[in-house]
């Protein structure tokens, strides 16, 4: 058995392994373009594209945040203030 094999994210330029590298490019090219939409519009880049010998089943669009939804009968949990407990001198 020969050393692990890593694949290089063409965004960080980080090894990751098959799996991984799957979970990773996702998350790493929404933080890049987050840190893109900060610079001065003279400064921004285009985004990096992948080179034609990378995996193709890696996804490459940023992962959309999924919202979650209530059932048409179900009503949301009602929001409880959280109460400020006295502080308790230890000193006397």
């Amino acid at each position: 058995m020969g050393p692990p094999s890593f694949i290089t994210c063409f965004v960080c330029q980080r090894g990751f392994g098959s799996q991984s590298i799957r979970i990773h490019v996702p998350s790493c090219l929404e933080k890049w373009h987050k840190e893109n939409d900060t610079k001065r519009k003279s400064e921004r880049s285009s985004p990096p594209t992948p080179p034609a010998h990378y995996p193709v089943s890696v996804q490459l669009r940023p992962a959309q945040k999924h919202q979650r939804q209530l059932s048409a009968g179900r009503k949301p949990r009602p929001v409880t203030a959280k109460l400020d407990k006295p502080k308790v001198s230890l000193r006397s």
